[in-house]
């Protein structure tokens, strides 16, 4: 299997719950986020095991990192069958968070169809 990426390019708006390790003082995050855009990469590296990572663009600062509402409303975004969470605090940046995908569907459509939101 190739490598192959996803790029899910719509805004939605993701709420935050608030409870980041990063921002314990509760100034630094809003209430919520816009995400403008999700990147899915599938990286085959030839020996069987297959790496997905998400990159996901959004509006907020880097302190989100760790944010349980961003994760829960990213997977919900994606669907079914995706579970993923941040990956280390380093790939962390004002405007883009990264995520490592632990699980995904079966049948992974391409590109993903998001019309139910």
């Amino acid at each position: 299997m190739a490598d192959r990426k996803i790029t899910l390019n719509k805004t939605f708006t993701v709420d935050l719950a608030g409870d980041s390790i990063w921002d314990k003082e509760r100034t630094i995050n809003p209430k919520s986020v816009e995400v403008t855009g999700i990147t899915l990469r599938e990286s085959d590296y030839g020996d069987g095991d297959v790496y997905w990572d998400a990159e996901i663009t959004h509006n907020g600062p880097w302190e989100i990192y760790t944010d349980t509402g961003f994760v829960k409303g990213i997977m919900e975004l994606l669907g079914p069958g995706w579970e993923g969470d941040f990956s280390e605090q380093g790939m962390q940046q004002d405007g883009l968070a990264h995520f490592d995908i632990h699980d995904h569907p079966y049948e992974i459509k391409d590109p993903l169809k998001l019309e139910a939101f």
